[in-house]
């Protein structure tokens, strides 16, 4: 038998949020209800130059035992209000050379 302190039990039962790539702060974002995926990448600093508005995230379905990566558009304010589940992994592709940025954040 081994005791635990509470915060030894906190500490292994906290989840995550992985988010990679072309941002400021590579880092993973302890979870909480109300992460959205413009808010994640706000913790890490942001996309850097050299990061594309398109941003995937990759999601385990523990029904089939299977991840679904979907690509989101860092621009539509849609998107960016995508709320996020434990263990999602962000990650920030590379701006493509022809890729454009609006000046505004769109539906």
């Amino acid at each position: 038998v081994q005791v635990a302190s509470a915060d030894e039990i906190n500490e292994r039962n906290k989840r995550y949020v992985q988010v990679s790539g072309f941002v400021a702060r590579k880092q993973n974002l302890t979870y909480r209800q109300d992460l959205t995926l413009i808010q994640a990448i706000l913790d890490c600093g942001d996309i850097t130059d050299y990061g594309s508005r398109y941003i995937q995230v990759t999601r385990y379905d523990s029904r089939t035992g299977t991840t679904h990566t979907q690509t989101y558009d860092y621009f539509s304010a849609r998107d960016r209000s995508l709320r996020l589940q434990p263990n999602d992994v962000i990650f920030v592709k590379q701006r493509g050379a022809f890729e454009g940025r609006p000046k505004e954040v769109g539906p």
